[in-house]
């Protein structure tokens, strides 16, 4: 029988906390920043290589681990907020963390938490996933428990497990029956052998409903809860001298911290994100927005304080000349930018942050940096034909005005004709007593 969730009165004192307090919303464009502009690894996100990098420029707490699952949050944090760099539009940093869960919610941008079970294997290979409808399905579930969180009151782990509805006991995409002759563990048994070790490599099946929820449905909703701490819409305590691990024979990293969670507490960000309130007031002082100030005489922009995030951004834009002064021109422009679709961003992004009116020589600037996009074009998509070497054909192609206006002679016995009037060619050459079979001609119209 599902339970209802229940408060915690106290936490035990040895009990570690990993609480945001609105850390991340002064990070957000920054990171954003970054996101936009470095080079990021298709297949590397999780390298240490590329998270060291990143920590170089961005400051954030990472879960008290005890160096069990290194750099957790960035982990979760990046891979979400890369996919959203272009989806949604940055005004202030609580609504855009409301706007991109929005879309989380509606089932966008689901599967990449699978990354943390990737200790399940499937006979067919395919995801542990199912369509984006059934993704809604459980994804609308588990909002509606987040909401029944109370505000600032911390809840044990053992409540919200027993208090599973059932689309996240048992998601529609996954039953317990297919998972059992389906999903397996690989893992490895040692045994001594006249003296010597010897290793086996066997294979753990989902086979009963414990395995189904320690390997399967356990880990993927506390994976979803440490996705909403990663973002400080939850507060997160820990028991980290815990010792209790799932099963023995098997050890992953991530199962073994998940372990250590003991609760978790609804913030009012949190309460924000999931639009149970409408209104949020940062913990953290408010800072005054960064005023930029754009030369009327020379493409030198200006910063009236320090800022993080516009800082880098014109770092990468331009060249800093001194502490808040950049200087730009065309190519440091361009060099930032690795596709046209980027530097359209780049110069929109340019644009919010600076005064509505552009002096002539900035409005200049960007017409000549527009200018750059797309110069070369193909708007009629041409055809080539081979033309068979007949004095008859020569002669009506040379000598018939509408056929002459058709096409294009191209070097040695060829001619090209654009697509759209490849139909009005053909009519016209058949009139003039010649059969052509448009099959014959391996091009799609």
């Amino acid at each position: 029988m599902q339970q209802k969730i229940s408060k915690l009165k106290t936490l035990p004192p040895h009990y570690q906390l990993f609480i945001d307090e609105g850390e991340i919303l002064n990070q957000l464009k920054l990171i954003r920043e970054y996101l936009s502009h470095e080079k990021i690894p298709k297949n590397n996100l999780y390298k240490f290589p590329f998270l060291k990098k990143f920590k170089e420029h961005v400051t954030l707490a990472d879960f008290p681990l005890n160096q069990e699952v290194k750099n957790l949050r960035l982990k979760l944090l990046i891979p979400f907020l890369h996919h959203q760099i272009h989806q949604i539009d940055f005004e202030n940093p609580q609504d855009y963390l409301r706007n991109i869960f929005c879309a989380y919610f509606s089932g966008q941008y689901f599967d990449f938490l699978y990354c943390f079970l990737d200790y399940l294997n499937t006979k067919n290979k395919n995801k542990i996933t199912g369509p984006s409808s059934e993704q809604k399905k459980y994804l609308i579930e588990l909002k509606k428990l987040l909401i029944q969180f109370p505000l600032m009151q911390w809840i044990d782990m053992n409540s919200i497990l027993n208090s599973l509805p059932k689309g996240l006991k048992n998601p529609d995409w996954l039953p317990l029956g297919l998972a059992k002759k389906n999903i397996y563990i690989n893992f490895q048994t040692n045994f001594v052998v006249n003296g010597k070790t010897i290793k086996e490599q066997e294979r753990l099946y989902l086979a009963n409903r414990q395995l189904f929820d320690d390997f399967l449905i356990t880990p993927l909703l506390l994976c979803q809860l440490f996705f909403f701490s990663s973002f400080g819409i939850l507060d997160c305590a820990f028991e980290t001298d815990s010792n209790h691990e799932p099963v023995k024979i098997f050890q992953n990293d991530f199962l073994k911290f998940c372990n250590h969670l003991k609760a978790v507490r609804l913030t009012h960000l949190g309460a924000f994100v999931l639009n149970i309130t409408n209104q949020y007031q940062p913990i953290s002082p408010s800072v005054l927005s960064t005023e930029v100030t754009l030369s009327e005489d020379i493409l030198l922009v200006t910063l009236n304080q320090p800022d993080q995030a516009l800082q880098y951004f014109f770092s990468k834009i331009g060249r800093k000349f001194s502490e808040h002064h950049y200087i730009l021109d065309e190519d440091s422009f361009i060099k930032s930018c690795r596709s046209a679709e980027g530097l359209e961003k780049t110069i929109i992004r340019f644009l919010s942050y600076c005064p509505p009116t552009l002096p002539g020589i900035w409005q200049q600037f960007f017409d000549q940096l527009k200018s750059r996009i797309n110069p070369l074009s193909n708007p009629q998509a041409m055809i080539v034909l081979n033309l068979k070497q007949t004095p008859q054909l020569i002669q009506v192609l040379t000598e018939d005005k509408i056929l002459k206006s058709l096409y294009l002679r191209v070097e040695g016995y060829r001619i090209a004709i654009t697509k759209k009037d490849f139909p009005l060619f053909v009519e016209r050459l058949s009139k003039k007593g010649f059969f052509i079979d448009e099959k014959s001609i391996m091009f799609d119209l």
